[in-house]
């Protein structure tokens, strides 16, 4: 799963289009999939918090990836980094902060 979304930074302002400011590697195998799920995923910053919405196209897609890994979770690594160059944590040293999503179990 490790690459499927590169690592990306999102300004203290809302975004219209993920597209803006994430670049997929010419060599991932959704590229194609992924750019044009982009167009439909957000950023809403409201009152110092930011919500991303990556939307119902760019979602299947990650939640696919991981479900061919055989992974029943996805784990997004944030840190978070003021102006001043002040950050939560570092994406280089384990001490970013970590989100865990539960995949849903598969219908039979």
């Amino acid at each position: 799963m490790e690459g499927l979304l590169p690592e990306f930074t999102v300004p203290a302002e809302s975004i219209s289009n993920l597209a803006e400011v994430v670049e997929i590697n010419a060599d991932n195998l959704y590229k194609q999939q992924i750019e044009s799920a982009l167009s439909n995923a957000n950023v809403v910053f409201n009152n110092g918090t930011w919500t991303l919405n990556f939307g119902k196209e760019l979602t299947n897609i990650i939640v696919a990836a991981a479900k061919e890994a055989n992974q029943d979770s996805i784990s997004f690594y944030l840190v978070v980094r003021d102006s001043a160059g002040n950050e939560s944590g570092s994406m280089y040293d384990e001490s970013y902060k970590t989100v865990t999503v539960e995949l849903p179990e598969e219908e039979n």
